[in-house]
């Protein structure tokens, strides 16, 4: 298990090398980290990129995450989902990145008996990078309605919750949390 995990960052390290030195590098404008949760940036840079932004490579990078997500390695799978994102910032991209990062933070905070301010800048993070899906979404149309419905609902939750509001506490990605908070820390096999 270690080995595979071993394998799978030295992939994205060299699918992240070759976008750094492909053709992409010398015409298109970077996302930053930080820009993922910035709904305004994303949506103005995909209206300027998404035609020459390398979609290929988003899309070995979110097949990556795919494959850690229905590991478990949920460290791994944000990561490669973030990768993802920061190339092509595609709705699919950022919300799997939000929901693995929902995964990696809760069972961080619950190795380490974390705080519950630490829990609602988690739940701000998270439910920015859902909205920022959701403006992606506006520019690329790609979401069902009904998914769209639900990343929107957790979304505002999640914001409401940040901020201490009582009654955010009963939606999907909240409950998602409070699972993830609960469940035993995984183990890796040898």
């Amino acid at each position: 298990m270690v080995q595979r995990s071993v394998r799978l960052l030295f992939c994205a390290s060299v699918l992240l090398g070759s976008v750094a030195t492909g053709a992409w590098a010398s015409g298109g404008a970077a996302l930053a980290a930080d820009d993922l949760k910035n709904a305004q940036v994303v949506g103005a840079w995909l209206k300027a990129n998404r035609g020459s932004a390398p979609r290929e490579q988003a899309n070995q990078f979110l097949a990556l995450g795919e494959r850690a997500r229905r590991a478990g390695r949920w460290g791994a799978a944000s990561k490669s989902f973030g990768e993802s994102a920061l190339l092509f910032p595609s709705p699919e991209a950022l919300m799997a990145y939000g929901h693995a990062l929902l995964h990696e933070r809760a069972a961080t905070r619950a190795a380490a008996s974390a705080p519950a301010d630490r829990q609602h800048a988690d739940w701000q993070e998270i439910g920015a990078l859902y909205s920022t899906a959701l403006a992606a979404d506006d520019q690329l149309h790609t979401l069902k309605p009904a998914l769209r419905a639900a990343l929107a609902a957790d979304a505002g939750c999640l914001a409401k919750a940040a901020q201490g509001a009582a009654d955010a506490t009963n939606c999907a990605a909240l409950r998602q949390y409070q699972a993830a908070l609960r469940a035993p820390a995984a183990r890796p096999s040898k």
